[in-house]
């Protein structure tokens, strides 16, 4: 099943996409709340979309992204550090969407590795020492 909660997809960058990510995040102890580096990942939606490749790359870093290739289908990676649990995180996204919409690219939606509290994971030690 993935990260989705439902069936029927939801549209990268909306605010239930990211409330899934961080809901997969949460179950390994992430809030969200930690400054990480996030990767964003945009694709043309057809061949002829890939000839602004270069347009968006410079707009992204005129956003304060560091811009990559991706792996595959000619697309790009935007990089920035971040945390997700802000109301702006969701604002970005979106506006990515829009703005990757508007040149005939698909925003693929973004990825980090989860970031633990260490006070938390200490506390986390403590609890399960005291129940033994």
């Amino acid at each position: 099943m993935g990260i989705y909660k439902n069936d029927f997809p939801v549209v990268p960058g909306s605010r239930e996409a990211n409330d899934n990510l961080r809901a997969w995040l949460r179950q390994s102890g992430d809030h969200g709340s930690t400054p990480r580096p996030v990767l964003h990942y945009a694709y043309p939606r057809h061949e002829s979309a890939a000839q602004v490749r270069t347009e968006i790359a410079a707009e992204m870093r005129r956003r304060g992204f560091e811009v990559g290739d991706a792996t595959m289908r000619d697309g790009l990676v935007f990089r920035h550090d971040t945390s997700l649990a802000s109301d702006g995180f969701d604002t970005l996204t979106s506006e990515i969407e829009e703005l990757l919409a508007g040149y005939g690219w698909e925003y693929d939606a973004w990825e980090c590795c989860p970031q633990m509290d260490i006070s938390l994971v200490y506390w986390r030690r403590l609890d399960a020492a005291a129940l033994r």
